[in-house]
């Protein structure tokens, strides 16, 4: 069954963040690190990422894997991967998902919509994503189980990643899960799947998002609960891989929201059962994006799993309440890196 969970409500709604931003932007907020990913388009993807800490010495130690949202990028770990590292004694990384960040975008070389296996393999859909997210971690810290840190569609990945190779996980931390959130065939999912089947669907969704842009200037300040705490630095953060000078920012993001769009094997609540290692689901509980409510039912899907509710917070807690979040985070990275448990 195709699930929209993260379609109509969340992609257009995180979509307004991605876009709603202004045009002066410090791009040294982002990595500049790069590893080449064959096996993506006609000549693979070269995904940023930022490291802190260093690989264990021993191969069954974790390390932690952070995965972003949608519209967000490794800026949206500064104050969260250093931590992470260091309660784990082992190393953290947070990457660009394609798409997003400096992460390099592969488009079509036709005007339409992404086509496999014409335009090679699609690098922006939930199966690519798990793939990447494996392939990033085998080139940094070959073996080691993963302790996988995932904000709203990034904890879809985790969850995702988690279900494909159970063997390789040994923890999830799913903060705003945007996971397995239901059906909903509204209006705009079936006009984007109208547009999306267009003879030159990609380059007028490309120019569709780029018209937008000034009609969504209260986005992200909609994803935040306590307003006083978004600051300037912050909003520039997240505008700094949707500029124009950015190339193929729009054609990507227009290519990975078709491909989210037309998912077919996405979580549901149903395969969270499935899930053996811990899990510490952090919920905001002003979130309107994915409602804490939610969250409840997704950590009450997954048998070891521990829910908290950050109170005085939207959809961005580690953003909003970084300190409150890390006093949540850090003990369970501890106790998991003591533990070492990995899933059978």
């Amino acid at each position: 069954m195709t699930s929209h969970r993260a379609t109509a409500p969340i992609l257009l709604f995180a979509l307004a963040l991605a876009l709603a931003m202004p045009s002066a932007m410090p791009s040294a907020a982002h990595g500049a690190d790069f590893i080449h990913i064959e096996g993506f388009g006609e000549s693979g993807v070269d995904v940023n990422y930022v490291m802190a800490g260093e690989p264990p010495d021993a191969v069954s130690k974790p390390v932690a894997v952070l995965l972003h949202g949608f519209g967000g990028s490794v800026f949206s770990f500064r104050n969260i991967v250093g931590p992470a590292s260091h309660a784990l004694d082992a190393c953290a990384i947070a990457f660009d998902r394609p798409a997003f960040g400096s992460t390099s975008r592969p488009v079509p070389a036709s005007c339409g919509t992404w086509q496999e296996p014409r335009d090679g393999r699609n690098p922006y859909t939930l199966s690519a994503a798990v793939n990447i997210t494996f392939a990033v971690a085998d080139a940094l810290a070959p073996g080691s189980p993963l302790v996988l840190i995932g904000h709203s569609a990034g904890a879809e990945v985790a969850v995702a990643a988690a279900l494909a190779r159970p063997d390789r996980i040994a923890a999830l931390v799913l903060i705003a899960p945007a996971v397995a959130m239901g059906d909903t065939p509204g209006s705009s999912s079936r006009l984007l799947k109208l547009a999306s089947s267009l003879p030159c669907a990609g380059a007028l969704g490309a120019g569709a998002l780029r018209l937008i842009t000034p009609r969504l200037s209260s986005a992200l300040d909609s994803m935040w609960y306590d307003k006083s705490t978004l600051t300037q630095e912050t909003i520039d953060g997240y505008a700094a891989p949707f500029q124009s000078s950015v190339k193929d920012w729009s054609r990507a993001l227009w290519e990975f929201t078709v491909a989210r769009f037309h998912t077919a094997d996405a979580p549901v609540m149903k395969s969270l059962t499935r899930i053996r290692v811990p899990c510490l689901v952090i919920a905001g509980a002003h979130d309107s994006v994915v409602p804490a409510a939610h969250a409840e039912a997704v950590a009450n899907r997954i048998p070891h799993a521990t829910l908290f509710t950050i109170l005085e917070a939207g959809h961005l807690p580690h953003e909003e309440r970084e300190h409150e979040t890390l006093e949540v985070i850090l003990p369970f990275l501890a106790q998991v890196s003591r533990s070492c448990i990995v899933s059978p």
